[in-house]
């Protein structure tokens, strides 16, 4: 597989990775008592996605990636010292709180990162004209 087909699978994983930590935190920021269970489907490994985007991302792409698994574990460590909000164990955050701000600005930067990346990647396989 030519690099830049790996770079974009890689950046799939990362976006893939990411909307699943967005619809948990969007799920966090809900009303307790009308959180939905839902089943967030298999996600490529963290680590493995860190690894891959070390190794053949650009560093703005790196740089957003961290920051994203930085806040979320902030954030998520933060709410488990606080424990659940209900006896059925669910976690709850309010919009307003700076995690979850920490957490949509770092959603935000990727993004663009990505697609930027993405873009860049597109731009080079075009032919010459």
């Amino acid at each position: 597989m030519r690099l830049r087909d790996e770079r974009l699978v890689v950046y799939t994983d990362a976006m893939f990775y990411m909307r699943a930590i967005q619809g948990r935190l969007d799920e966090t920021v809900e009303d307790p008592d009308l959180q939905r269970s839902y089943t967030w489907p298999e996600t490529p490994h963290q680590d493995l996605t860190t690894a891959r985007l070390h190794l053949i991302a650009p560093e703005e792409v790196m740089r957003r990636w961290d920051e994203l698994i930085h806040a979320w574990e902030v954030m998520t460590w933060n709410m488990e010292q606080d424990g659940p909000v209900n006896e059925r164990g669910q976690y709850h955050a309010s919009e307003d709180q700076a995690d979850v701000k920490r957490v949509r600005r770092a959603i935000e930067g990727l993004t663009v990162a990505l697609r930027e990346a993405a873009g860049a990647e597109a731009r080079a396989s075009q032919p010459l004209r």
